[in-house]
């Protein structure tokens, strides 16, 4: 397989993986919003520790803008 297309097929499973990981913590925000629970901010918090780790592992090492993109409360950062 050409060594381009592989690299250009793994920087689209990249993108797809951090899509994904940042709709889950649209998903726990809007959840914990709607009804603001322990179990809801636990899962929250745990999207928002996937999507910072994932970013990280990225080389992505900034994330004040997702923080204001998702409108994370500040005193979680």
């Amino acid at each position: 397989m050409d060594p381009l297309a592989i690299e250009a097929e793994l920087q689209h499973e990249r993108a797809a993986s951090l899509g994904r990981a940042g709709r889950a913590l649209e998903r726990a925000l809007a959840q914990w919003r709607a009804s603001p629970t322990d179990d809801t901010l636990k899962e929250a918090k745990t999207r928002l520790w996937y999507l910072v780790v994932q970013r990280e592992a990225l080389g992505l090492y900034h994330h004040r803008d997702v923080y204001q993109h998702y409108g994370v409360p500040r005193g979680w950062y």
